[in-house]
């Protein structure tokens, strides 16, 4: 196995930004006392490749005598709010937790920050800050083959997204406005499930599509929108894929300001053609935009660098899928560009 090649100067550094965040040594989370926690990431549940990813990231940095807690949340918007609130909290200096990055969906970030304009007049641009691209997700639209479905102004369509505040549904809601369409979204209690089936829904993902796929084929819904990284586990079986396909997205200048333009055809044994989709970047945020924090924001940078070649060898071949270059956000922390560009130029 490739040794990890370990940056020892590294250390001085990042310890010097870490004096207002750094852990108890009661905390039963360091595995040594001379180990320095960062504080809470905020991520999806465990089913996710970002909290699979963020484990991954946890370990890395357990080999430079650093740590942070790792906290499950159910989408974005609830990372989003629990990192605004303690941003606020940093501010007044009361209830201060250590909630201090999180894994979101770029366009939920945007989303999030039109609805806070909308309903607070506060924007959170400065308040919560893109640092990292984690990982690219296709957005799935499936439909049945013989259904004759186009994205275009004026259309109406039944859709199931997942709950109202999920991240495919965000996406959804984009698609909606940016295609000018009109979606009715069905939700799990308009499925009017009996509650032993409905339990099921929610617990076993495979078990949800196969039922979503019945409801595709019964025409109960006309398009599921799935925001995930492919190929997708519970998309993989061909058999369920007889009556299925997957709903081109046609290009729109719109959706490009938060979307890359992509396509998919080998990532799935049952699609035979080249389908033109757009996916979103899974991003590492974080509240600490303050100059002091820059060592750590540096080091974190630096260390997934160093080490993508590990982590993709050693780790999980799916790290080669993670853009560390992507630079498309609008408030983007400065040291995290400045970062990235050094980097980029000594590869």
């Amino acid at each position: 196995m490739k040794k990890i090649i370990i940056f020892l100067f590294l250390l001085n550094s990042f310890v010097l930004g870490i004096d207002l965040i750094k852990e108890d040594k009661k905390n039963k989370d360091l595995k040594e006392e001379n180990y320095y926690n960062i504080g809470n990431i905020l991520t999806l549940n465990k089913k996710t490749n970002e909290y699979k990813r963020v484990l991954q990231i946890k370990d890395l940095l357990n080999k430079y005598m650093f740590d942070f807690n790792l906290l499950q949340n159910d989408n974005s918007i609830i990372i989003l709010n629990k990192l605004k609130n303690n941003f606020n909290n940093m501010k007044l200096k009361e209830n201060v937790n250590k909630n201090y990055f999180g894994i979101v969906q770029k366009d939920t970030l945007t989303y999030f920050n039109r609805q806070q304009i909308r309903e607070n007049n506060d924007s959170i641009k400065k308040q919560i800050v893109p640092i990292l691209s984690m990982g690219t997700k296709i957005i799935h639209l499936l439909k049945l083959k013989d259904r004759k479905i186009k994205i275009e102004d004026g259309k109406k369509y039944n859709v199931f997204c997942g709950e109202m505040e999920s991240d495919s549904c965000i996406t959804a809601k984009n698609i909606e406005k940016l295609y000018e369409v009109n979606f009715n979204y069905i939700t799990i209690n308009d499925l009017k499930l009996e509650k032993k089936i409905k339990d099921k829904f929610l617990k076993d993902e495979y078990f949800r599509n196969k039922k979503l796929f019945e409801l595709l084929n019964k025409k109960n819904i006309d398009i599921y929108i799935k925001v995930v990284e492919a190929p997708y586990i519970y998309f993989e079986e061909k058999q369920d894929f007889l009556n299925i396909d997957i709903l081109e997205l046609e290009p729109n200048f719109d959706m490009e300001e938060i979307y890359e333009n992509t396509t998919i055809e080998k990532e799935y044994s049952w699609l035979q053609r080249k389908v033109h989709l757009y996916s979103v970047k899974s991003t590492l945020v974080t509240i600490l935009s303050n100059e002091k924090y820059n060592p750590i924001i540096r080091n974190v940078i630096r260390i997934l660098y160093n080490n993508k070649t590990y982590l993709i060898k050693e780790i999980d071949t799916n790290w080669k899928n993670v853009d560390f270059d992507y630079m498309k956000y609008s408030n983007m922390l400065k040291i995290a560009k400045k970062e990235i560009n050094l980097n980029k130029v000594k590869d």
